[in-house]
């Protein structure tokens, strides 16, 4: 059996990375992330993209064609400290794993897990810098949703006023006793421990009571 040729020159050699794709191009593009190689020093520019970039709406060739299309899109508020992660994993030669922000060509703000590792040289210098990216935006979108939802639920029983335990309420004028010992109107003593707002109207056996000379006439 012919073995698959190795690429001499590692992976920044561009003739090698056509190789590569060439060979594993079909299960990449069956992958639902974005895989990458890029340049080992800033700006990182991009040496391989598979064509899902494509999702965030960067034709495959335009992103290769920008030396700094990777540092431009990620969001304002995480440039900063990614790019610090990034420069202290080549540093120590290590690996990253971290979410941030891009905004994709059409202007919408997209969530990414981006994995990334740096390849060392056989003096452990760094040869380039390659990972996966992941589009988690309707994940951090459902994350978001349901801590808004829990921030308003915990407003809401801030709010609450509850009524418990035993009620002392007189069986003849249905005043109840408060903690202090005094005798108040029902609706007095349950609007001052709940939300509930009271409208006054005449129930048919009271109108019957009350009024019975006149509703007979």
């Amino acid at each position: 059996m012919k073995k698959a040729k190795v690429p001499e020159k590692g992976l920044t050699n561009r003739r090698s990375l056509a190789e590569v794709e060439a060979m594993y191009g079909s299960l990449i593009e069956t992958l639902p992330a974005i895989v990458y190689v890029a340049e080992a020093h800033p700006p990182y520019s991009a040496i391989y993209v598979s064509p899902n970039i494509a999702g965030l709406g960067f034709p495959h060739d335009k992103w290769l064609e920008d030396p700094k299309r990777w540092v431009s899109v990620i969001h304002p508020d995480d440039r900063e400290w990614v790019l610090a992660q990034t420069a202290h994993a080549m540093e120590t030669g290590g690996s990253n794993r971290y979410e941030y922000r891009v905004i994709a060509a059409d202007g919408s703000t997209h969530w990414l897990d981006d994995r990334g590792k740096f390849v060392l040289d056989e003096h452990g210098a760094p040869v380039c810098w390659q990972g996966v990216m992941l589009d988690i935006t309707t994940r951090k979108e459902a994350e978001a949703d349901r801590e808004r939802l829990i921030g308003e639920l915990q407003r809401a029983l801030r709010e609450v006023k509850t009524l418990s335990g035993l009620l002392p309420i007189c069986a003849s004028c249905k005043k109840v006793r408060d903690d202090t010992g005094y005798w108040r109107q029902i609706e007095v003593y349950i609007k001052e421990r709940s939300d509930a707002e009271f409208t006054h109207g005449i129930c048919p056996d009271c109108s019957k009571r009350l009024y019975g000379a006149f509703l007979d006439e």
